[in-house]
């Protein structure tokens, strides 16, 4: 399978590139190391991404992270404008703290829900897609101009398509805070993958997010680092189940993350005080409760284990 790369897509100096297509052959699978969003302008497609396919049609926008293994096969002529955009392009022009996992989630096709029923498709129809194709015109137009600081004006046009993308899919909650659905949705991510790799700049990255932004806001949010809330939350995983089953220590170390029974002897002992099997028999003698977490401003997943 082909892996497209940036270079190969957006100019150098430029953070994203637009371009129409017309098609009539079929795309074989691919990725790409960028995100890209397709809007269909004429003619019809199916539309395979990942172990799924649907019809795409005029009106039709898709929304594709970067590694998502996907392709296309035109039923006639096909058209369509090609945004391709570097992923920390979002993390610095969406202000909206939430945005980050609202686009996470755009990603995520079989939890999508379309207007008209479609999944993994945002459907614009009617005058939502006049409007929506004037733009992207427009957002053409600007790219093939060459003028100054052209790069401004195309990340304008991209924070207007997204906007109406989350309108259009994840409305507003009324009565939530965005900043805490953020960090919710984090806490709730973390909590399902605590046995996975989690690093500061995977993590950020998923969201879109430059990573020293995401952890200079994580630590300003929460006075504590992204890894050290990751650590404390594998420790409290792994005290638990110490004290809650009869696994082995390797197969606690696994479940929590922490690589080899190595890793969770030297790290429980240097937060809690005492060795995992003495914790387990209770014979602790500096510390025999687990120490304090993280305070949320909000009931996460976490406080569930």
């Amino acid at each position: 399978m082909y892996i497209y790369k940036a270079e190969e897509y957006i100019p150098q100096g430029l953070s994203l590139s637009v371009f129409r297509e017309r098609c009539k052959r079929q795309m074989p699978a691919h990725s790409h190391d960028f995100i890209e969003i397709v809007y269909v302008e004429q003619g019809q497609a199916l539309q395979y991404v990942a172990d799924r396919s649907y019809t795409v049609r005029r009106g039709d926008l898709l929304f594709i992270n970067c590694g998502s293994e996907h392709r296309f096969v035109p039923q006639d002529e096909f058209t369509y404008i090609n945004i391709c955009l570097l992923p920390d392009l979002i993390g610095r022009r969406v202000s909206n703290p939430r945005g980050a996992f609202d686009l996470l989630t755009l990603t995520a096709f079989e939890e999508l829900q379309a207007e008209q029923g479609s999944e993994g498709l945002v459907v614009f129809r009617g005058r939502e897609r006049q409007s929506m194709e004037m733009l992207l015109s427009d957002m053409l137009e600007e790219y093939r101009s060459g003028l100054p600081d052209r790069h401004t004006v195309l990340e304008s046009y991209i924070r207007i398509i997204i906007a109406r993308i989350l309108r259009k899919l994840l409305p507003q909650p009324t009565g939530t805070p965005s900043g805490d659905a953020l960090w919710r949705d984090l806490f709730a991510y973390i909590d399902r993958n605590l046995d996975r790799k989690l690093t500061l700049a995977a993590l950020a990255k998923i969201c879109f997010y430059n990573p020293a932004y995401f952890g200079r806001m994580f630590r300003e949010t929460f006075h504590m680092t992204l890894p050290e809330y990751i650590e404390q939350e594998r420790l409290a995983l792994a005290a638990r189940l110490l004290k809650e089953t009869s696994l082995k220590t390797e197969e606690i170390a696994a479940r929590c993350g922490f690589g080899d029974r190595t890793v969770l002897y030297r790290t429980f002992t240097r937060v809690y005080g005492c060795t995992p099997a003495d914790y387990r028999a209770g014979t602790g003698t500096q510390m025999q409760q687990e120490p304090a977490r993280v305070h949320l401003p909000f009931s996460s997943a976490s406080d569930k284990l």
